[in-house]
């Protein structure tokens, strides 16, 4: 009888436990896209990006990067500011990373300033309304650091939005990147929030997205024939920084110089 009990009660447990199991695997973070969801939107170029940093004590900084083709990660400027006191010397780009699953790897290397970033100098300025028009940066990935990851090859590009013009006030807007304050700290996970824009000026716009450190960099999207473009680059609370027909020519200038470097230094 008690050989009997006991049983019954281990199984009792163990389904318990496989049950409990089953529903914690299940749960999400409040906005989370899991890897189906992400795919599906042709999201899983928004990546997870560490910055690790010299000087004492060293510092690794964490926010959002995406890649509009295979060389090219668009972020926010202020992600990757020169600073003195605690330069850059390593950069992770890890795309639709969550937890410790790496479903297209990662590409890490270190950095040459000159060679692998581009941005707008007036993004570097200490106050921050002045920086928000400018907070845009390409980092540049050479095919020495790409080809060591062939799943990387598989993900999708963001699309730049075309016809810039034609974005008006309320349009609705969406932003996925990495948040990783209050409920999402110490976790690694894509979110995705919705809002509106609320004013456009010439290059920034405001928006009513409630956005969090980690954030800075995720790309700002409209959503048109069930595919999203890419607007701007989310940079300091209820600002994007503004992918106008201007800017959008000189991400293709800032390519073509970075490419020429990366080629002559071969």
């Amino acid at each position: 009888m008690k050989l009997t009990t006991f049983f019954l009660l281990s199984c009792f447990l163990f389904s318990f436990c496989k049950i409990g199991q089953a529903q914690f695997a299940q749960v999400r973070l409040p906005n989370e896209i899991v890897l189906n969801e992400i795919n599906e939107a042709k999201l899983n170029g928004i990546s997870f990006q560490v910055i690790k940093r010299k000087g004492w004590p060293a510092k690794f900084f964490k926010s959002t990067a995406f890649f509009i083709s295979k060389n090219c990660v668009l972020t926010s400027a202020h992600n990757i500011k020169e600073v003195k006191s605690h330069p850059m010397y390593k950069m992770g780009i890890y795309p639709s990373r969550r937890g410790d699953k790496y479903p297209y790897g990662e590409v890490v290397f270190y950095v040459d300033y000159p060679r692998h970033f581009k941005a707008i100098k007036r993004s570097f300025f200490n106050l921050r309304w002045r920086s928000r028009p400018h907070d845009m940066a390409l980092v540049y990935l050479p095919d020495s650091n790409i080809t060591k990851n062939e799943l990387i090859k598989s993900i999708d590009y963001l699309p730049i939005f075309e016809n810039p013009k034609s974005l008006q006030k309320g349009d609705t807007i969406y932003c996925a990147g990495y948040p990783g304050t209050g409920v999402y700290s110490g976790q690694v996970v894509m979110t995705m929030i919705k809002s509106t824009i609320k004013k456009i000026h010439k290059y920034h716009f405001s928006h009513e997205l409630e956005t969090l450190p980690g954030h800075s960099g995720s790309p700002i999207m409209v959503k048109r024939n069930g595919q999203f473009y890419v607007i701007g680059i989310n940079s300091i609370h209820h600002y994007g920084t503004f992918l106008n027909e201007e800017r959008q020519l000189l991400i293709k200038e800032w390519i073509k110089e970075l490419e020429e470097k990366i080629t002559s230094s071969i």
